[in-house]
C-alpha cells in the first residue's frame, strides 16, 4: 500500500559535495527531511539498469551533499522508481513523473511511502451463543 510522503523537485541552486564540487540535484523532501540525488545519476537511473546514491542534504550557506542516506533504483516493472533510506524506509516516485520534473516539463513528482505487507486480515470470530 502506498501513502504519500513528500515531493521531489530540481532544486535552483547547486549542491557541494565533500570534495567542493558543485552539482545539479533533484532535492527529495520525505517526511520533512531533505535528500539530494546528483541529477546525473538519477537520469543513467531512468534511462538503465543501476543505481545511485541519495544523500543528506544540509543546508550551511549553500546546500552541502553530506553522506549516503540510501540508494535510488528502478522497479521491477520499470514504471517507478524505489529510494530505500535506511533509518525511514522504501519509497516511491512514478519514472514518468521524475522525467517531467527533470525535462522542465513538470515542477514536483509526489513520494509515496511504501507500506509492509503486515499479516493477512482474518474475518472476525462469530460468538458463542449464550
Amino acid at each position: 500500500m502506498l501513502k504519500k510522503a513528500g515531493y521531489l523537485h530540481l532544486s535552483r541552486e547547486r549542491a557541494e559535495d565533500a570534495h567542493g564540487i558543485r552539482h545539479r540535484i533533484a532535492e527529495v523532501c520525505i517526511q520533512g527531511h531533505r535528500y539530494g540525488i546528483r541529477a546525473g545519476e538519477l537520469s543513467a537511473v531512468i534511462r538503465g539498469p543501476g543505481s545511485g546514491r541519495v544523500e543528506f542534504l544540509c543546508r550551511a550557506w549553500t546546500d552541502r551533499l553530506s553522506g549516503t542516506a540510501g540508494s535510488v533504483r528502478r522497479s521491477g516493472t520499470g514504471k517507478a522508481l524505489v529510494i530505500d533510506i535506511t533509518p525511514a524506509g522504501r519509497f516511491s516516485i512514478p519514472v514518468a513523473g521524475v522525467k517531467a520534473v527533470l525535462g522542465g516539463g513538470g515542477r514536483y513528482a509526489t513520494v509515496s511511502r511504501i507500506e509492509p505487507a503486515g499479516m493477512p486480515m482474518t474475518p472476525p470470530q462469530a460468538l458463542p451463543a449464550a
